[in-house]
């Protein structure tokens, strides 16, 4: 994940300020980040002009959702009472292609290695025969795989959850599914032959008019989901600490 997207991590006025790290075995704060040397500077540079820069800025905060606000302006292809599909293409300030190739680096950067973690190494996901396909677009020498559609939704929360997880697989019947979130931008990645035929019209990277979901909750949602992966985590000590301190904030 970006250096960047771990800033707004850092609660202000508790005991500990560190983030929050959820993994199978254990919860507990740390202000380690997902690292390790295995990019180039010319490979790091590659994502920071691809998308990396114009993107993180413009995630949610607890004040503010640019990247969301941007999309409202855009046509309104459905408008549903539980979802909405804006056609970012038509708005010209909207760099989607810097969205896109934020989304497609770090599923790579996520397939391509292992990245270290305090309590042991990231899930891996595995692209399968597609992962080159998916570097060529990455690097530039090649158009976005013809079997991967990539899926953007944005939370329409007064607040999204400010809270992150690197790609992970999710099951799914007709193609391999993976996803990420990270402070109110939730992206699909779906891998496989019937991919395109069963979501291909929703591909922000292809589809007409490159539409963004904005759907209610997308982040607790998301993490709903990923509530089976730390059923049997162990609290730390300081995150029952400052658990206990948050509410007795809230109740004043």
């Amino acid at each position: 994940m970006p250096a960047a997207t771990y800033k707004p991590l850092h609660a202000q006025g508790l005991p500990v300020d560190e983030p929050m790290v959820m993994t199978s075995k254990k919860i507990f704060q740390s202000s380690r980040q997902i690292t390790g040397r295995n990019l180039c500077s010319d490979c790091e540079h590659l994502l920071n002009e691809g998308g990396e820069m114009w993107v993180v800025d413009k995630l949610a905060t607890l004040s503010s959702f640019p990247l969301r606000d941007m999309v409202y302006r855009a046509p309104t292809l459905f408008n549903e009472p539980d979802f909405k599909v804006f056609a970012c293409e038509a708005l010209p300030e909207f760099r989607i292609d810097k969205l896109v190739h934020f989304a497609a680096g770090l599923f790579w950067k996520s397939a391509a290695c292992t990245w270290p973690m305090v309590n042991g190494p990231v899930n891996q996901i595995d692209l399968g025969p597609y992962k080159d396909a998916l570097r060529q677009f990455v690097v530039g020498t090649a158009p976005f795989p013809k079997h991967m559609c990539l899926i953007i939704y944005l939370d329409a929360n007064t607040t999204p959850l400010i809270a992150m997880t690197p790609p992970r697989k999710f099951k799914s019947e007709s193609f391999h599914l993976f996803a990420f979130y990270v402070h109110g931008l939730q992206c699909l990645l779906c891998v496989g032959k019937m991919a395109g035929g069963v979501v291909g019209h929703f591909c922000a990277a292809t589809a007409q008019g490159r539409p963004i979901f904005v759907v209610p909750d997308a982040g607790n949602k998301f993490f709903e989901v990923m509530r089976p992966f730390t059923r049997n985590s162990v609290l730390s000590t300081r995150i029952r600490q400052t658990l206990e301190e948050s509410k007795k904030r809230k109740s004043k």
